[in-house]
């Protein structure tokens, strides 16, 4: 019974350490083509034409802070314990809070369909299966590799946005390649270039002092806007 004890033990450190979720930071390529005429679409910050790269600092408790290389003005934090993404802007005394328990979609009816592929994609070092997601007005592809970024799915339950939490508890790993097809018009693809395995650092997710806008509140059901305090 000691022996038993004692190999529980000594095994147990390593399964904390394959349980635990990336914790780092991810820089990926940002490409945009337009596949015909989109002139009818409005083209919201993610189909910017001007973005180069955007890094994901990660937490392994689900938190994370994104900025684009080309405008560090600009960033996002996400807060998994309020399951909101705050964008700010340097210049803006303006918030945007976009709550990412809800799928728009979804919410009007339209359940995507989601898939884990048969195919083998390679790219560079990274052998990687795909995840589809398909909606009325889109189709995604999360390409990942099961020995790379691996991540509880759970802390991100209630992440439904883009079907997050979906794609993760299939793959159970952070993504080498997203590709967003929207509405067979614009395809924005995101490819890995670099990254890192790092501490991560909570100053990144200090908001400054902020309070609902009480005009704004209801225009969308998945965002809230804040203005921040003097």
């Amino acid at each position: 019974m000691k022996i038993n004890y004692l190999i529980i033990a000594l095994f147990l450190p390593l399964f904390n350490i394959f349980a635990q979720s990336f914790e780092g930071t991810l820089s990926y390529k940002i490409d945009v083509t337009i596949l015909n005429d989109s002139s009818h679409l409005t083209l919201n910050n993610e189909f910017s034409l001007n973005k180069d790269t955007i890094t994901y600092f990660c937490s392994a408790q689900g938190d994370y802070v994104s900025i684009c290389s080309n405008n560090s003005n600009f960033m996002d934090i996400f807060l998994n314990e309020k399951k909101k993404k705050y964008s700010l802007e340097n210049h803006s005394n303006i918030i945007t809070a976009l709550d990412v328990t809800i799928d728009l979609e979804e919410l009007y009816g339209f359940k995507p369909t989601i898939e884990l592929l048969d195919s083998i994609y390679v790219f560079g070092q990274f052998k990687c299966k795909a995840v589809q997601i398909k909606w009325e007005n889109g189709l995604f592809k999360y390409y990942f590799d099961n020995h790379y970024f691996q991540i509880d799915p759970e802390i991100y339950q209630d992440y439904n946005y883009d079907q997050w939490y979906n794609y993760l508890k299939i793959s159970k790993c952070l993504p080498i390649i997203i590709e967003k097809n929207y509405n067979d018009a614009v395809t924005v693809q995101y490819s890995l270039l670099l990254y890192t395995e790092d501490k991560f650092n909570n100053d990144f997710l200090l908001l400054p002092q902020i309070e609902e806008i009480d005009e704004l509140k209801g225009v969308f059901p998945n965002k809230e806007f804040y203005i921040v305090k003097e």
